[in-house]
């Protein structure tokens, strides 16, 4: 069965055949019997933990996501249609036009991030991913935060985010449709790495010149397994880093074979690292369930590196890319350790004085890119 379901994978009109339907049937389900689910939903936030509403918004977010799927999928037919059944897919105006249904679409998602899961997000220097063009290696702990680098491309310049993501992330209709008719790069796992490593040096041939690439260095969500065999690896082959890894808290060691290919194809293009805390409750709905409304808000930062301060030697990028990494790390444990200070105070203050209102209130992996 599993062989089954990888071949349909694989191959685009049949994944689409099963991925585009079922997304809209479940659209159409989840809106139609809204009335029934939010009952339901009432009920079993009432019998477990009212204040919570872990069941509502659950159901929110998800009829939420199935909803926004038909919305991109409207988008990217009227650019079909408009660019007479994609005979000029790959004029300019095209592309920008697919680059913004692209930085909407998942500014929607981290809008109902905000609305459903009660996320606080706030971004600071945002402002460092212009001008293009830039590549941008980000943390990846969610599913969530894949959307963040296309978010802060897409807000201010016209932009068309490449990506290189996991080939698992095209059963989502809307990233298989975009992915297809714009510069990215879905990994197949099966496939030898130098393969691999490859296709990003071609997806960074194209961010010229005012495009844009993402990557998530990491290769996938950190846990005590992965990480362990990441120390392993690391240990045979850079074992000047392997000490410094061991001490990392919140981030797996990042693999460089992938990201050294798409910044080396993409000449000229300065690298800009995005940093967050808050998205590691989030990284399937078991925890969503067990962990909405976020208790702790979601913090984002950026640093850019100009392009002459980027060794592109092999050593040499694999040792500054493990220190864009540990930076990462250390950013994320002092915010750990300022909200440990905050909830601390809270606790220890007295209780008229606690402020109990409510809050204020955007796949990808190089795990099989050798290095």
């Amino acid at each position: 069965m599993s062989q089954l379901w990888s071949f349909v994978g694989r191959h685009r009109l049949t994944r689409r055949a099963v991925s585009i339907p079922t997304v809209v049937v479940a659209a159409i389900v989840l809106v139609i019997t809204a009335p029934i689910w939010i009952i339901g939903a009432t009920v079993a936030d009432a019998v477990t933990d009212w204040k919570r509403h872990r069941f509502l918004r659950v159901g929110a977010m998800m009829t939420f996501y199935a909803v926004n799927e038909c919305f991109g999928m409207a988008l990217l037919l009227t650019a079909w249609l408009a660019t007479g059944g994609g005979l000029g897919m790959q004029s300019r105006w095209s592309m920008r036009w697919h680059g913004w249904v692209h930085g909407r679409w998942t500014k929607n998602i981290l809008a109902a991030t905000k609305r459903c899961l009660g996320a606080d997000i706030s971004i600071t220097n945002a402002e460092l991913v212009e001008p293009s063009p830039v590549v941008v290696l980000a943390r990846h702990i969610s599913l969530l935060d894949a959307v963040l680098p296309s978010v802060l491309l897409t807000t201010g310049q016209p932009n068309t985010p490449r990506h290189v993501f996991m080939q698992e992330l095209l059963w989502d209709p809307c990233l298989d449709i975009v992915g297809h008719r714009t510069p990215n790069s879905f990994v197949d796992r099966s496939v030898g790495g130098t393969v691999a490593v490859d296709d990003a040096r071609r997806i960074g041939t194209t961010v010229q010149p005012r495009g844009s690439a993402v990557i998530f260095p990491e290769g996938g969500f950190r846990n005590s397994r992965r990480f362990e065999r990441s120390l392993e690896r690391l240990a045979e082959r850079r074992p000047d880093l392997s000490a410094r890894a061991a001490a990392l808290r919140h981030i797996l060691p990042p693999r460089p074979a992938g990201s050294h290919a798409l910044v080396e194809g993409a000449e000229g293009a300065d690298a800009v690292i995005v940093a967050h805390t808050g998205f590691e409750g989030i990284g399937s709905i078991k925890e969503i369930m067990r962990n909405v409304p976020l208790e702790h808000p979601i913090e984002v930062t950026l640093r850019r590196i100009p392009r002459g301060d980027i060794p592109m030697d092999a050593d040499g990028f694999h040792t500054w890319l493990f220190e864009q990494f540990e930076w990462i790390d250390q950013w994320a444990e002092a915010r750990v350790a300022a909200r440990s200070r905050c909830d601390n105070t809270r606790d220890q203050a007295p209780s008229s004085i606690i402020d109990i209102g409510p809050d204020s209130a955007t796949p990808a992996t190089d795990e099989v890119l050798t290095q």
